[in-house]
């Protein structure tokens, strides 16, 4: 049974995904208690959205626990590359990798020859001695980046105070260069980082730079919240947020940091196009990319899409449109952006009663708290006047989540996850799909193409 999964469209139109296969078998002791999990198993496969044809499916290894979890997934060409996690020593899609950590990244690289696929080599990074974790993959040419964060496995002991230090974490942006049938080590750039307060959301690459996003975060507790936490999805409605941008220079195994750029707020994902930077995020308790609040309205939570313009080291912030919600929302999150020509896409979840989006405004499905609908929305960059020109929700009375989002020519390629029973209607616009099971539990995948124009 599959996992979660990710996936994105290629140019040839082919779905390309990866995910868990959870393994059942069952139970020796209680056999009426039915099948018991006995690992997982790392996944990528292709599938034809024409033909509704799986043309094929890799697994990481054939043996249980493997534990192999896949975390992204570039598609350039022929070339299939997978960052995921694995721990202690695994079959790496028939490349044996071992972990030089309590747990480490690996990154594979298949060739898909159109029914099916080779692994041409897999490539363990970590650290002795260190949990190794990462979620951002991104790929200029044979260039292969990966961003993530190490901490240390124990706590240690400080011998002057005899207070335990809390564990050291860094994190990191490594280079890979793809040599075919092996992956040679480039570059590595390391920085401490305070455990639980950094967070690295975003990686980019073109032509040779590579751009990263980070969070920085200090909660400063109110009386309504004694304590400021951060939980999965949830952020605390008081604290001191910051988006760090950095652009690398990649030059063969050396690389330069070219620029560093710092606002207020929170960043969650970045798009390229020429020396345009686009990023999303949400606004903290003070104004984002130099732009102060318009009106009263804007609070803490509310979204914001911005463009950034880079001139050598130069960075200067073209414009900024928010996404206004009726107070704090722990779920509003905002992590997909896409930028074809004038047009600028964007794709995230809310939970409060409405989003607001210049003159659309977007309805939540049900009032109770919590809810979490998706949406998509299309913008027309036109400098200061920036006005959002449709959103359409996604959702049902229950719960969501999004798989992947990714342009496909003149249509948006859109899955996502939606909790309910069975013939419970998720809406995609004006499209009306049917929840297939009596109960989903943690949610079925569906997915669809919502048309854009050229």
């Amino acid at each position: 049974m599959p996992g979660h999964v990710t996936a994105t469209v290629a140019a040839n139109g082919s779905v390309y995904a990866v995910g868990v296969l959870v393994h059942y078998e069952q139970s020796e002791g209680d056999p009426e208690s039915g099948p018991v999990s006995t690992g997982s198993t790392a996944f990528v496969a292709k599938w034809n959205p024409t033909t509704q044809r799986l043309l094929w499916l890799v697994q990481m290894g054939s043996r249980f626990r493997d534990e192999g979890t896949p975390a992204a997934l570039v598609v350039q060409d022929s070339i299939v590359y997978v960052l995921g996690q694995f721990d202690a020593a695994s079959q790496g899609f028939g490349h044996p990798v071992r972990a030089t950590g309590r747990g480490d990244v690996f990154v594979t690289r298949l060739t898909d020859h159109g029914t099916h696929a080779t692994a041409n080599w897999t490539q363990p990074l970590g650290y002795p001695n260190r949990y190794t974790w990462a979620r951002h993959l991104a790929c200029d040419g044979a260039a292969v980046y990966v961003a993530g964060t190490t901490e240390e496995v124990e706590s240690r002991l400080d011998p002057a105070t005899s207070q335990w230090l809390p564990r050291a974490s860094r994190a990191f942006v490594a280079k890979l260069t793809d040599a075919g049938t092996r992956a040679l080590p480039g570059w590595q750039h390391t920085w401490d980082v305070r455990r639980g307060y950094h967070e690295v959301v975003a990686l980019a690459t073109q032509r040779g730079r590579v751009y990263l996003a980070t969070n920085t975060w200090q909660p400063t507790p109110s009386p309504s919240e004694p304590q400021g936490w951060r939980g999965e999805g949830m952020l605390p409605a008081h604290a001191n947020y910051r988006v760090h941008l950095t652009q690398f220079r990649s030059q063969g195994a050396g690389y330069r940091i070219g620029w560093t750029h710092t606002e207020a707020g929170q960043g969650a994902g970045l798009a390229l196009a020429g020396n345009a930077l686009y990023v999303t995020g949400r606004a903290d308790a003070d104004h984002a990319f130099g732009h102060p609040p318009a009106d009263a309205q804007d609070v803490p939570g509310d979204l914001f899409v911005a463009k950034l313009v880079v001139t050598g080291t130069t960075v200067q912030t073209a414009w900024v449109q928010r996404l206004r919600g009726t107070g704090h929302d722990e779920y509003a999150r905002m992590p997909y952006v896409a930028v074809r020509g004038r047009r600028v896409y964007l794709a995230g979840i809310f939970a409060l009663p409405r989003l607001a989006l210049d003159s659309v405004v977007l309805r939540n499905s049900n009032r109770n708290s919590g809810n979490r609908n998706l949406f998509v929305a299309q913008l027309t960059d036109a400098g200061a006047t920036s006005r959002f020109d449709w959103a359409h929700r996604l959702g049902n009375e229950h719960a969501a989540d999004f798989g992947a989002f990714a342009l496909d020519g003149p249509r948006l390629y859109i899955s996502g996850y939606f909790q309910g029973y069975r013939n419970l209607p998720v809406l995609l616009g004006k499209q009306q799909f049917l929840v297939p099971y009596e109960n989903v539990g943690d949610g079925v995948l569906l997915q669809g193409w919502l048309p854009v124009g050229p």
